[in-house]
């Protein structure tokens, strides 16, 4: 049952080779129009959805069936986006140390924002008894089960409706805010505003599930994205006024300033071969060598949690 596919899940691993994918995080006031180009990113290859899944059926009844089927089983491994073959089960082992199933009852959560409904997939299992899904251009839910119970929503009107959450679930996003990657202005503060947006989000005392690529020094690779070290993951939690609980890859960990350690290095040498190509001079070479953008090595959940704002005193 249930008890024995989480365990399952918990006792899971992989060789791990990572690269980008996954849901995105991106707000209007910062990235304005990004997502609608995001959509399109997918088109090369199938690296943002899970195997079997693609981009014309990854909201239909037989998608969410397998991706639920594979859950049930014990098999989150086969849930995940092929570039991230491990995010479901980071994502499932943080959501158990965080919330339980029986919480999980009672709570809203908001997915910022998903391509395939694996994210919301996943917290149907863990307990939740709905997701919403925010996007420029909002997924058409119309074809899921009655049973998924995903609300999809636009920006504007989520920003209308003054909804808040006690969750929100944010994978492989907030790295690509403000570089122009996907047409959004450029910010180089566009990650920390990000956040900001998403504390804006939850309810006091209110928790991200963040996940995020990490080395051991911060980088920015181009417009492709950003490598978060120890200085720019202090900004994150700072700009959103987050505490780090902890993370999870393979395991929990409640030490966050251990998830920069590099190592996993069988992700090096997949990325090595990935940006060292014939076309590049020596020079180039080294420079994309002595880079964190071909070292960094993985990407955990992490568990933040919203700090409860002083109210100030009132003055007489």
């Amino acid at each position: 049952g249930r008890a024995r596919a989480i365990r399952n899940i918990q006792g899971s691993s992989t060789s791990l080779r990572m690269a980008r994918g996954g849901t995105f995080w991106l707000w209007p006031l910062v990235v304005a129009g990004l997502l609608a180009q995001c959509r399109g990113k997918g088109k090369g290859g199938n690296g943002q959805y899970p195997p079997g899944i693609n981009q014309t059926n990854a909201w239909t009844e037989p998608a969410w069936a397998l991706l639920s089927d594979s859950l049930a089983q014990g098999n989150a491994l086969k849930t995940s986006p092929a570039h991230y073959p491990h995010a479901t089960v980071d994502i499932l082992l943080a959501l158990a140390r965080i919330v339980t199933r029986a919480e999980a009852t009672r709570l809203r959560v908001l997915v910022v924002p998903s391509i395939t409904p694996w994210v919301e997939a996943a917290l149907r299992f863990h307990g939740f008894p709905s997701t919403v899904t925010v996007d420029y251009n909002p997924p058409d839910t119309t074809h899921l089960p009655a049973s998924a119970r995903v609300q999809s929503i636009g920006v504007q009107e989520l920003r209308n409706s003054r909804q808040r959450f006690d969750l929100v679930v944010s994978f492989s996003g907030i790295e690509h805010d403000g570089l122009g990657r996907y047409g959004d202005p450029i910010n180089r503060d566009g990650d920390l505003l990000a956040m900001k947006e998403i504390e804006k989000l939850l309810l006091p005392g209110g928790r991200v599930l963040l996940g995020i690529p990490v080395y051991n020094r911060d980088e920015v690779c181009g417009r492709k994205h950003r490598i978060y070290g120890p200085r720019r993951f202090a900004a994150l939690l700072q700009a959103g006024d987050f505490l780090c609980e902890g993370y999870a890859w393979n395991n929990w960990s409640t030490g966050c300033d251990q998830a920069f350690r590099p190592h996993v290095l069988d992700t090096y040498q997949w990325r090595r071969k990935r940006y060292l190509h014939h076309g590049m001079t020596d020079e180039q070479k080294a420079f994309a060598l002595s880079t964190a953008c071909i070292h960094w090595s993985h990407q955990p959940v992490f568990s933040l949690r919203r700090l409860r704002r002083q109210k100030e005193p009132k003055r007489n």
